[in-house]
């Protein structure tokens, strides 16, 4: 979407507020992970997760001390690991460098815990002794070797780990595959949008197999020739929303045919779709905000894009490589700002509160 805005524009300072609701679901896929922030296990510390999957064996959590990124003496050095091994769960924990590992095995009374069914996993630490609850029915428990220290994982996993990650130290280093969610610290739910990286995983899913493939239809058009309209099917916009360009070409986007979606516009099905909203200079003062919802499956596009006369002043909001890459410039160089998930999923999401500040000139 094009928005163009004519005639004298403030001066501006950018800030840039995405409001998105937290994640707390994960879909991992092949060789999948997330690495999450550094986190503590206190000595009266509490670690939960939910977890489902048909695979028998994968990781669903591993945290690292710093300590672990030296190839020397790495068997020696703290971690914590959640796995299913074989349709069970095991909980390998190291507390201090140098230390020995504690392990604990919960089997499913049922045979696997890799049922296809939700279950949750709970590690519970009581100064030096470690519960691991599974289902709230299973319940095994460890004395560690610390009973005051904290466990301070530098790097936190979920669902799997980079290459070369953990070897010498987990029992496996395959990926999990299947939904992870609700992971929490001391009751408090974690927000995977604040994920440092990920790969190869569905966000905000709670997937056990990757999403079917689209099936993308041949184009038989011609792309490098401007299309032309169709007076049966394009609607006429309505007054004081929509303007032409230039008179006589398609200029708009499509209408959504089904009537299923109120006030929502579609674009990309003819070349160069985009629709112009004309906007007073003189309301947009000290500030601005602008609401909109979006689904796609394309990696990158324009959304929307708006302007002083002289191209200086602007603010721009684009998708690339599925991520939202918001920009604006008073003049003196551009302010950005990204979301680390990407959007591309057809999925709605709403962005909101985009706010321009500055003063008149």
């Amino acid at each position: 979407m094009s928005i163009s805005v004519k005639g004298k524009m403030p001066s501006i300072t950018c800030v840039c507020v995405c409001v998105f609701q937290p994640i707390r679901s994960v879909s991992v896929l092949r060789e999948g992970y997330v690495e999450l922030p550094s986190v503590s296990l206190d000595p009266q510390g509490e670690l939960l997760a939910s977890f489902s999957t048909r695979n028998d064996t994968g990781i669903i959590l591993a945290g690292f001390s710093k300590a672990s990124t030296r190839k020397s003496r790495q068997a020696r050095q703290p971690f914590l690991a959640v796995m299913l091994i074989s349709g069970g769960l095991e909980v390998h924990v190291n507390m201090a460098e140098g230390g020995s590992v504690h392990k604990v095995v919960v089997k499913s009374r049922s045979g696997s815990f890799s049922d296809g069914q939700e279950h949750s996993v709970i590690l519970q630490r009581n100064r030096k002794m470690l519960v691991v609850l599974v289902d709230e029915d299973h319940q095994e428990m460890v004395r560690l070797s610390s009973e005051k220290a904290s466990l301070t994982l530098t790097s936190l996993y979920m669902g799997g780990v980079p290459p070369g990650e953990g070897a010498g130290l987990l029992r496996t280093t395959s990926s999990f595959y299947g939904c992870i969610r609700n992971l929490a610290l001391d009751s408090k739910l974690l927000d995977l949008s604040a994920a440092v990286r990920y790969h190869n995983v569905d966000m905000d899913s709670c997937l056990l197999e990757e999403r079917p493939k689209r099936v993308l239809l041949p184009d038989d058009t011609d792309l490098d020739a401007e299309p032309t309209p169709d007076p049966a099917r394009t609607p006429s916009p309505p007054p004081g929303q929509l303007s032409a360009l230039t008179p006589g070409t398609l200029t708009c986007a499509s209408m959504d045919n089904t009537s299923s979606i109120p006030e929502a516009q579609q674009f990309g099905i003819s070349r160069h779709s985009h629709m112009v909203l004309s906007i007073n200079p003189n309301t947009v003062r000290r500030s601005f905000s602008l609401e909109l919802s979006v689904r796609t499956y394309t990696q990158s596009g324009l959304i929307y894009y708006m302007a002083h006369a002289n191209q200086m002043d602007y603010a721009t909001l684009q998708l690339l490589g599925g991520h939202l890459f918001f920009t604006c410039d008073k003049g003196s160089g551009p302010a950005t700002a990204t979301f680390p998930v990407p959007v591309n999923d057809g999925q709605w999401h709403t962005v909101s509160d985009y706010t321009l500040l500055g003063q008149e000139r």
